[in-house]
């Protein structure tokens, strides 16, 4: 039972449009479905590197001062708003300038500041030891690649009816819009943050 209540809402949160997904989509429109497959390493790397960092060291760090965690999440927004605007300059080019290299860095990159690894580090892995987390991070890796390829599928699918350009497009304007609820986010972490003179005395 443990193992399917983590496996569905591991599935239940990938499955949620983000920063992730909406790259993967975007590149399985510009490189089709095959092409873009060697991504899901990089979305694997970044999510079990992100989520064994947060587990082992950030995430007391975090707990204890609220304010690394709102800098955190500004740098995810910064370097997700990175993304956006060049995926939208792109948009208006043509699209053999988007190679996999190119994709693996920025999904790498983009999926080790996706804020839901928080979400996976904190709540939804069990509370045991990164040593032992071995077979749960199987699993989660297992399911990522499905998830991922059907995104992935999705973006192919959509450049068929649309024109691959607009599918970028579109995505880089999703991609603004996750920087921007980031930044709000983090602004208003730093509001609720009491301050020296707030502690009572």
């Amino acid at each position: 039972m443990e193992a399917l209540s983590f496996s569905l809402a591991v599935l239940t949160l990938l499955a949620v449009p983000g920063p992730t997904n909406t790259l993967l989509a975007a590149l399985g429109a510009a490189l089709g479905w095959r092409r873009s497959l060697p991504l899901l390493l990089a979305e694997i790397s970044g999510y079990i590197l992100s989520i064994s960092l947060l587990m082992a060291v950030l995430g007391p760090i975090i707990a204890a001062q609220p304010v690394l965690g709102a800098g955190l999440k500004l740098a995810a927004g910064g370097w997700i708003a990175w993304c956006g605007w060049r995926m939208w300059r792109q948009s208006a080019q043509t699209l053999a300038v988007l190679a996999v290299p190119v994709g693996f860095r920025q999904v790498f990159l983009t999926t080790l500041t996706n804020p839901k690894a928080v979400i996976f580090a904190l709540a939804v892995f069990p509370p045991i030891p990164l040593a032992q987390q071995g077979p749960t991070l199987a699993l989660f890796s297992l399911i990522t690649i499905v998830v991922g390829a059907s995104w992935i599928m999705l973006g192919a699918l959509l450049a068929r009816a649309v024109a691959p350009r607009r599918v970028q497009a579109m995505a880089a304007l999703a991609l603004g819009l996750f920087a921007v609820t980031l930044g709000a986010q983090a602004a208003t972490s730093l509001v609720a943050t009491p301050t020296i003179s707030d502690m009572p005395r």
